[in-house]
């Protein structure tokens, strides 16, 4: 089920989904990472590197939702979690995270996500942003040549924003990409 060319749907499951954008995997999740969903993403990661054998890089977007409450149960998976970063390392070439809340939590996945990268996925470059629009200009250098350009990304993930919202999953209002000039 593809959203609109060239986007296409890798995974759409009421936790969250991912889309291929070029050479841009776009997640949005709104629950902890388990085994099930990670082995979702070692299948999306791989199809993508079909797609893409140079690597693709990632944008990864987390939200709260009630229904799938993020807590210290993260740390119950984390060999899993390991397990597939390691897996899918070969095939990424840098990782951009965007964090929609603040406090402890932010703090403890940042932690916790950073050491696991460190151990499972050396020199891969990787960043957490609060924002966006900061992820993806970040990210954009990243993604397979030709790099194209922020507004198509943007764009990209506004519509992987309403996949998610079929399910009654709502984010944070987007916010606009700087003006080309």
């Amino acid at each position: 089920m593809a959203i609109q060319d060239p986007d296409e749907v890798l995974i759409d499951r009421d936790e969250g989904c991912t889309t291929l954008s070029g050479g841009l995997l776009i997640s949005i999740w709104v629950s902890r990472l388990h085994d099930d969903l990670l082995q979702d993403i070692r299948r999306a990661v791989q199809r993508a590197a079909e797609r893409h054998p140079e690597g693709v890089a990632i944008l990864s977007t987390y939200r709260l939702d009630r229904r799938f409450p993020i807590d210290a149960h993260m740390r119950t998976n984390l060999g899993e979690i390991r397990d597939t970063l390691s897996a899918i390392r070969p095939h990424v070439r840098a990782t951009s995270t965007v964090l929609e809340f603040g406090g402890f939590l932010a703090a403890t996945m940042k932690l916790v996500s950073t050491g696991m990268l460190r151990v499972a996925a050396p020199n891969l470059p990787a960043r957490f942003f609060s924002s966006r629009v900061e992820a993806t200009q970040w990210v954009l250098p990243h993604i397979p040549a030709p790099p194209e350009d922020l507004r198509k990304y943007l764009d990209a993930a506004a519509r992987a924003d309403a996949l998610l919202a079929r399910r009654g999953v709502k984010g944070r209002p987007r916010r606009s990409a700087p003006s080309a000039e």
